[in-house]
């Protein structure tokens, strides 16, 4: 998966596989909430970022200690 934090481009790698009943590798509040707001990337966000394209979403806001804290994503990252 690719963000971009701090106006570059960082790879994060993600692994895709079948998850069995049993195995929990990771949870979310029951809700599914897991922690952060996002909000649609707007040309007029898109530029106070200083970004060329205004496409997909940015995150606004992340919770301490939540799922999208512990997983390393920052106010500000772009999701494509």
């Amino acid at each position: 998966m690719k963000v971009l934090r701090d106006k570059k481009e960082l790879q994060l790698t993600v692994t895709v596989g079948e998850l069995k009943d049993e195995e929990v590798v990771a949870s979310a509040p029951e809700k599914g909430e897991l922690g952060m707001t996002v909000q649609k990337l707007t040309p007029q966000i898109a530029e106070s970022l200083g970004l060329e394209k205004a496409d997909g979403v940015v995150v606004s806001a992340v919770d301490p200690g939540s799922v999208a804290d512990e997983a390393g994503i920052r106010r500000g990252d772009r999701h494509r």
